[in-house]
């Protein structure tokens, strides 16, 4: 089996050939405005309000940092 979009191919193998200009873009929220992190365990979102990504551990929005 084969997927095929304009911009993207799904192999039945698993492999994924994408083109360079292939963005995937997180959703977009001000902070004031994520939910309840209880609601969406493992979500993730671009905070607008820091602009930091964040995701939620279940129990509150944790920022992603680099190590």
């Amino acid at each position: 089996m084969k997927i095929q979009t304009e911009k993207v191919t799904l192999e039945s193998a698993g492999t994924v050939d994408a083109s360079l200009a292939t963005l995937f873009y997180l959703p977009q929220i001000a902070n004031a405005s994520l939910p309840a992190a209880a609601t969406c365990e493992g979500a993730v979102a671009y905070d607008t309000t820091n602009n930091k990504i964040v995701f939620s551990n279940g129990t509150a929005w944790e920022t992603v940092t680099s190590a």
